[in-house]
């Protein structure tokens, strides 16, 4: 099975019709090292790379070529008005890698980071969880933001029991009992498979680095005033913020400790719980009482927040991708500052 992994977290252009551009001849070269991110990893040769762009009869295009011995790449006569998109087939995995020419450029020299894989998650971790609580006339709205870390050097491909179907998982997550209306939001690059009643996984490898994900569930609210909410620890958590919308909610937590209330841009307040250093199988424990009838449904403020965790994200791959653009010479400076 070919799986898929985006370098730099970026969208190509396929989906975007007005950056379909002519591809006439012309004397653009990229030049491309792969770079073993896996210490004592595979061999870099003889490995398949592909150029994809995209004509101005919005037909996807590809040349392919193959790697040397020291996993050298390149392509010649290429037209430097175009975006373009690297795939490299390693180890099971498409690794992408966008190009575009800077003004004035001719010969881009780009590296592009791929990974061996491995089935142990015992390198990934959570950095910053957020679960954030909208009580609602008949039931709890939870959505929960996580900042991932796989801080190996391999590419993290799911355990062997994380299958639904066809589809291999790879993170997988415990919902609360009870849970229904599982979502993922659409403005995230993830897909989740459904394992069984209260787990979940995410599909995408996950090569070293970091990935946010998103997700939504509603739990059924009974008529009591009160509510208990038990939250599993699957992976070793660096920080867990909890944040209930309204200030007449009681919030508390035997693992977790109140902490100063949150306000939004919109100027709904939340009570706000923390912690840090939760070990994976922990149970967190949530109780809140003299819950209202409705608070009004969910807001912006889920969105903002997982806007935090994703610039946090995208301001890591701009460091990322400077780093390696840098060490690949002076000479592609430009290019770097162009595609930034």
């Amino acid at each position: 099975m070919r799986l898929l992994v985006t370098i730099l977290a970026i969208f190509f252009i396929v989906g975007q019709p007005g950056l379909a551009i002519a591809e006439d001849p012309g004397d653009g070269v990229i030049d491309g090292q792969l770079t073993l991110q896996t210490e004592d990893g595979g061999s870099l040769a003889d490995r398949d790379v592909t150029l994809i762009f995209r004509t101005n009869e919005n037909v996807r295009e590809t040349r392919t070529t193959k790697t040397d011995e020291q996993g050298k790449f390149e392509f010649t006569g290429l037209g430097t008005a175009i975006e373009y998109m690297v795939s490299v087939y390693y180890g099971g995995i498409d690794y992408y890698y966008p190009v575009t020419f800077g003004a004035d450029e001719t010969r881009m020299l780009i590296k592009v980071p791929v990974c061996d894989t491995t089935t142990s998650d015992e390198r990934i971790r959570v950095a910053l969880a957020h679960v954030i609580i909208y009580v609602e006339e008949e039931s709890i709205s939870v959505t929960e933001v996580f900042l991932l870390i796989n801080d190996g050097d391999r590419t993290y491909l799911g355990a062997e029991g994380a299958a639904a179907g066809e589809k291999q998982g790879s993170l997988v997550f415990t919902l609360p009992e009870g849970a229904t209306d599982f979502s993922a939001s659409s403005k995230f690059v993830q897909d989740f498979i459904v394992l069984d009643n209260d787990k979940v996984a995410d599909t995408l490898p996950f090569p070293p680095g970091e990935r946010q994900l998103v997700y939504s569930y509603k739990l059924a609210k009974e008529v009591s005033s009160d509510f208990a909410l038990n939250l599993v620890i699957d992976y070793p958590t660096d920080r867990i913020e909890v944040m209930v919308k309204g200030t007449d909610i009681e919030i508390a937590s035997t693992q977790l400790r109140p902490e100063e209330p949150a306000d939004s841009s919109t100027g709904e307040r939340f009570m706000h719980l923390g912690g840090e250093n939760l070990l994976r199988g922990d149970t967190v424990d949530i109780s809140l009482s003299s819950l209202p009838g409705d608070s009004g449904g969910i807001s912006p403020i889920v969105w903002f927040i997982a806007a935090v965790v994703v610039l946090g994200t995208s301001l890591y791959v701009v460091r990322r991708r400077r780093h390696t653009r840098t060490s690949s010479g002076a000479s592609n400076e430009g290019a770097a500052e162009n595609q930034e």
